[in-house]
């Protein structure tokens, strides 16, 4: 009987912990949702049902699609803080949590070394909005002597997707291959030889 008894005295004294915990998680959540609409533009996105492989009406900018990623990116960062700062009321230990936390982030990071690389280039494809989803590209590769042409149809942080109508076939190619490599944007040649 005393065992139950003392359960039930700690569910009790840690309830008030738990219930603050909840609050924080859920103030946190409400902030990053708020945040990451900010960021992502929703509206543009069409609330992220976008056929990319048949639509040719409008050409979906690269710039909105990452500010969509990044958005999202955001909200699990504010969340995971959100989270840790929870368990903390809970009165787990802080230096036990930031030194897993630390360990974590820095096998990720020796694990992900080429996609931060292919995160980074991604980044600057959208910054200087070098090619639109739709558009027609071609990408000559500087040392095998290789050509990749044609249409986006999807491009994230990671990879950019390319339908090459010529060979039928769907090439999905890391983003820092396209920023180390000639790219030639033939749909805005095009628009240029027209004026």
């Amino acid at each position: 009987m005393n065992y139950f008894e003392n359960i039930k005295t700690a569910i009790s004294n840690k309830m008030p912990n738990f219930v603050g915990s909840l609050f924080i998680f859920i103030i946190f959540y409400v902030v990053a949702t708020i945040i990451r609409n900010n960021i992502s533009n929703e509206n543009i996105l069409n609330n992220d049902k976008i056929n990319l492989y048949i639509s040719d009406e409008s050409n979906y900018s690269s710039k909105n699609l990452i500010q969509h990623q990044i958005g999202s990116f955001v909200f699990y960062i504010i969340l995971t803080v959100g989270s840790i700062f929870a368990v903390i009321n809970l009165g787990f230990n802080v230096t036990t949590i930031i030194t897993i936390l630390a360990s974590m982030g820095l096998a990720v990071g020796i694990a992900m070394q080429g996609a931060l690389g292919n995160i980074i280039s991604g980044i600057i494809i959208s910054i200087n909005d070098i090619f639109n989803i739709n558009d027609i590209i071609k990408i000559n590769n500087i040392l095998n002597d290789y050509t990749i042409y044609g249409k986006v149809i999807d491009f994230n942080l990671y990879f950019t997707t390319i339908y090459d109508p010529l060979k039928k076939s769907i090439v999905t190619v890391p983003n820092s291959t396209i920023q180390n490599n000639l790219l030639t944007n033939v749909s805005r040649s095009k628009l240029l030889i027209k004026k």
